[in-house]
């Protein structure tokens, strides 16, 4: 029969390890000012005023007047989400050497991480009113083995 201690022990690690995994690890950073993508389908080329589009908008990350008269808005917002294995490693060989498995490794650690990037490009005539416009949305995941 396991003693009154050892209960105790177990149900402390068990208790640490809970508490760590909601604490798991993860990140997210972001890049530029987010923008309203639900937004970009009012955006009518011939129709569409300068005006109409810094309200809906805000202000872009880069301007760019050109020659031609025409101007050129760019709007960018990118994040990043990242989860590392790594936490994890370090709450097993605690919770192992707890129990008294020392020098527990594990043989691996894994960096998940996603790149979302959002890109609005709107031209507006010399009169202000939109020409063209442009959205793309790219995905890039990545994982690096350590």
């Amino acid at each position: 029969m396991p003693s009154a201690s050892s209960f105790h022990r177990r149900w402390v690690a068990g208790i640490v390890g809970l508490a760590l995994l909601a604490t798991s690890p993860s990140g997210c950073a972001t890049r530029g000012v987010e923008f309203d993508i639900d937004k970009i389908p009012r955006l009518d080329k011939g129709v569409t005023t300068r005006e109409q589009v810094d309200g809906w908008f805000g202000r872009p990350v880069s301007l760019e007047r050109r020659s031609s008269g025409f101007t050129v808005y760019r709007y960018l917002y990118e994040e990043k989400i990242t989860r590392d294995t790594g936490f994890f490693t370090r709450i097993g060989a605690f919770i192992a050497g707890f129990f008294g498995y020392r020098g527990y490794r594990s043989p691996v650690n894994v960096r998940y991480e996603n790149r979302i990037r959002h890109e609005l490009i709107i031209a507006f005539d010399p009169d202000g009113i939109v020409s063209s416009h442009g959205y793309e949305r790219t995905e890039i995941p990545s994982k690096r083995v350590y």
